[in-house]
């Protein structure tokens, strides 16, 4: 910070920032080791026990940090079971981690015991969270679907979000659990922003290797491999390795009766129909959307992206349609 005629600045890569009486007064009583610009909101965000100053003249914001302490994300552990229809989260012992650390609005948390959640057997795709209101972390779980857009800007802003996980009731398993495990040097209306507006971020690498272009009557021809990279999720970094050349699709996804459907990855790509073309997912009847063999001399498409999801860092959407 610097004073220029007696008014209070805070000098960013060039650029001052002028700061109220107020905010100048949060920053003295706070001892503040590490202030950023988040040029997107027009805020000085900080790692301390107040989150965000607002310069953007709407007054003074404060967000307390939320979320699992930074260093700890590797400390953490998600079990699942599909007999029981549970999840559990619980310190990484295996790894020498008996316990983690989370905070909320400020609050440090030592969490050092495993929690269960049970769900119904029925189809949903749930979010896993901490509620500290009682005064201390109780693991509990929702039908993300079912909340309504102010719900679910509660639950970013009031609890610990830590997973999203799909229960597939005919499959009669886990079919997707996603980490959330976002650090609380990150406030709950950067994480919101972000997950509404930008998902993930890809940063290297990733690209298609070893395919070869032929008239699919060979398993080469009918091949690829996935060169290793990283992609980050907000705050998140994912590192993957190099994927050899297979002729097997990882984790292919369609639309079936209603739902996402996941087939093994011993699938090959294109889940070559009777006939040994393709198919595609037909989506045109809501509720009965199904798997169709490609007509002779049409084509389709995958949609193969990175995920977040423990079961399958590669995913591939199967195409809805086929071209002339």
């Amino acid at each position: 910070m610097e004073v220029v005629n007696g008014v209070t600045y805070l000098r960013d890569d060039g650029r001052l920032l002028e700061l109220t009486e107020e905010q100048v007064s949060l920053l003295d009583v706070n001892t503040v080791p590490s202030l950023w610009h988040n040029t997107t909101k027009d805020m000085i965000q900080f790692n301390g026990n107040n989150g965000i100053i607002d310069i953007g003249g709407s007054g003074l914001i404060v967000e307390d940090p939320t979320g699992i302490v930074d260093a700890d994300r590797g400390k953490i552990k998600i079990d699942y079971d599909n007999v029981a229809r549970s999840l559990t989260v619980r310190p990484y012992t295996e790894n020498g981690y008996p316990s983690f650390q989370v905070l909320d609005e400020g609050t440090l948390h030592i969490i050092s015991t495993p929690q269960t959640v049970t769900v119904p057997n029925v189809y949903a795709v749930y979010v896993l969270y901490y509620d500290v209101s009682s005064g201390v972390p109780v693991l509990m779980i929702a039908d993300y679907d079912g909340l309504s857009d102010a719900q679910k800007g509660d639950l970013f802003r009031e609890y610990i979000i830590l997973y999203f996980a799909i229960y597939d009731d005919v499959e009669a398993a886990w079919t997707s659990i996603m980490t959330e495990l976002h650090g609380s040097s990150m406030p709950y209306s950067v994480h919101k922003y972000l997950h509404d507006h930008f998902h993930a971020v890809y940063g290297y690498g990733l690209s298609l290797l070893d395919f070869t272009s032929g008239d699919g009557s060979s398993e080469n021809d009918c091949s690829i491999g996935i060169e290793a990279g990283m992609f980050s999720d907000e705050d998140i970094p994912f590192h993957t390795p190099q994927i050899a050349k297979s002729i097997f699709a990882p984790a292919p996804l369609s639309i079936e009766n209603g739902k996402w459907k996941r087939y093994p990855d011993t699938i090959s790509w294109g889940i070559a129909g009777f006939g040994g073309r393709p198919l595609y997912n037909d989506v045109s009847t809501a509720g009965s959307e199904s798997m169709v063999e490609m007509a002779s001399e049409k084509f389709g498409y995958y949609i193969l992206y990175a995920t977040n999801d423990m079961f399958n860092t590669f995913n591939y959407v199967i195409g809805q349609g086929e071209y002339n």
